[in-house]
């Protein structure tokens, strides 16, 4: 039942004397109607569904806690093993660490809010997520972003000034300390755009996250456009002139030494393009869902039916990218496999470290040379003939055995 009215006086008797629920008429309807909820009915003008089917709630959640899973596990194992070998603090290595903290505090934190409030329809994760979700995971992209955008200029500036002083690591702790603290000075505008209110309509208790639509998408169009993907494009052009360049130069080099090396930094820096890639394919349906929302959502019945499934899809891909990360970075690289090895022995038949090498053992060598030609694994011959070993971006670091007594 309807009632076109101009004012509250011309409601029916009934309806002033006893408490009845009425639809809300969008045209028409004066301020006071519009704001006084408790006597408007509001399963008439959006379904009550509660949550979604228990099916969909174990799949969802099911997806989720395999991205999380893989998450946390390899941006663990990124920054222990960063954290326990001294030896590998070098520039590279300490930005890398700064990538993998951000990742895996996205993911502890703030990862799983995207699917509970696709399940449910009220907002159930309370005040403190209301104001601190967007800011936060705004506040880990930038400086996950910033940070990758620093490696790549020093890797570009070192093949254009290759006789330049390197960057030592109390700079590289002053520049991360800086690229973290701007990202929080982006981000936090975000957090006074959010609020949680809770609304009593006749026959439901709405409770929302409330947004300042209007700030928060021009926000964030800009934000995504200029401070992440413009950047993203610049890094993977420079990349591929790097890349380039460096196959121009190791055809000149006649020298074998100097042929590994660059042939070394050109794999670390084929795995930062790489990196690059995942990161703007990932991240790329969420942008599409802001321009989206930044373009179409102008009015309650531009909002179409498709478009938080479509959210939560696009927020399932960017989640994706920091479970990518890790394995990209680290988990690929024979090295960093190594260490986690050291680190935890029992990993050694996963990470598939305790393969025979294949090597011709001869029928007259003596049983001791046949014995001592089948080490346990690749490492275990490194460590007993003193081989330094590659960290992450390619430095060698002596065997030497640190106060935690694990040798690296």
């Amino acid at each position: 039942m309807k009632f076109e009215v101009s004012s509250f006086d011309q409601l029916p008797a009934s309806a002033a004397q006893a408490p009845q629920c009425f639809d809300f008429l969008a045209s028409g309807a004066p301020e006071e109607w519009i704001y006084n909820t408790s006597i408007i009915s509001y399963q008439n003008q959006v379904p009550i569904w509660g949550h979604k089917s228990y099916l969909e709630m174990s799949l969802k959640v099911l997806l989720f806690l395999i991205i999380i899973t893989i998450s946390c596990i390899g941006n663990y194992f990124i920054v222990i093993v960063i954290i326990k070998f001294k030896n590998s603090r070098n520039c590279t290595n300490i930005f890398i660490c700064s990538m993998a903290i951000a990742d895996l505090l996205t993911t502890l934190m703030f990862a799983w809010t995207s699917c509970i409030e696709n399940l449910f329809q009220n907002y159930v994760l309370g005040p403190f997520f209301c104001k601190t979700e967007s800011s936060a995971k705004v506040f880990f992209l930038i400086a996950s972003v910033f940070s990758l955008t620093w490696i790549s200029c020093d890797r570009l500036i070192g093949i254009i000034k290759p006789f330049r002083t390197p960057m030592g690591k109390k700079r590289a702790l002053a520049v991360l300390s800086f690229i973290w603290v701007i990202a929080f000075l982006i981000a936090s505008p975000i957090y006074f755009w959010r609020e949680y209110r809770t609304r009593q309509w006749c026959d439901y208790l709405e409770i929302y996250c409330k947004v300042d639509s209007d700030k928060v998408d021009v926000y964030m169009f800009i934000l995504l456009a200029f401070l992440v993907y413009i950047p993203l494009f610049l890094m993977t052009f420079s990349y591929c002139l790097v890349i380039a360049k460096m196959k121009r130069y190791e055809t000149r080099i006649s020298t074998e030494e100097n042929i590994v090396k660059i042939k070394h930094r050109r794999k670390i820096i084929l795995m930062f393009f790489i990196y690059l890639i995942t990161s703007a394919i990932c991240w790329s349906p969420l942008q599409v869902i802001v321009f989206y929302r930044f373009v179409a959502f102008k009015s309650v019945d531009s909002v179409k039916p498709w478009s938080e499934e479509a959210k939560f899809w696009a927020q399932v891909f960017a989640s994706t990218n920091s479970a990518i990360n890790p394995l990209i970075y680290g988990i690929t690289n024979g090295s960093f496999r190594k260490a986690i090895c050291l680190l935890y022995p029992k990993l050694s038949w996963f990470l598939r470290l305790n393969k025979l090498p294949k090597r011709r053992v001869n029928a007259v060598e003596s049983p001791k040379t046949r014995e001592s030609a089948l080490p346990r694994s690749t490492f275990t011959l490194s460590k007993c003939n003193k081989i330094q070993i590659n960290t992450i971006s390619g430095d060698k670091i002596p065997l030497e055995k640190p106060k935690n007594k694990i040798i690296f």
